[in-house]
């Protein structure tokens, strides 16, 4: 499965009881990747991706959507934009933005 060359492998795991599972969600994601879609006959836990959930509605999530509407893309741009810019002024990589503190970083995120 990892030499796929899909890009929305699916992973259907559906031993019972949740020990006997062939495969668990974080071995999923953590194997295959983040695009990968797992679904279960098995209770898990949900698993942190980091990421996509905090852009999404509770809404979204409880329909099972897996990416957050195209309608927030540049509210989304904006955030992930400044939050790549803070971590590289964190590591000193970008020039031009030292002197910046995170009210003015947020001021960019609202523009």
């Amino acid at each position: 499965m990892k030499g796929s060359t899909s890009t929305r492998p699916a992973v259907f795991a559906m031993s019972n009881p949740t020990k006997n599972a062939e495969c668990t969600p974080e071995e999923a994601f953590s194997i295959i990747g983040e695009n990968v879609i797992f679904a279960s006959g098995s209770p898990f836990k949900d698993v942190d991706l980091g990421g996509l959930a905090a852009y999404m509605t509770e809404e979204e999530v409880l329909r099972g959507v897996i990416y957050p509407s195209i309608s927030s893309i540049r509210d989304i741009t904006k955030e992930v934009a400044t939050a790549v810019l803070k971590e590289e002024m964190e590591e000193d990589l970008v020039e031009g933005y030292r002197d910046m503190d995170a009210r003015e970083l947020q001021k960019l995120s609202q523009a």
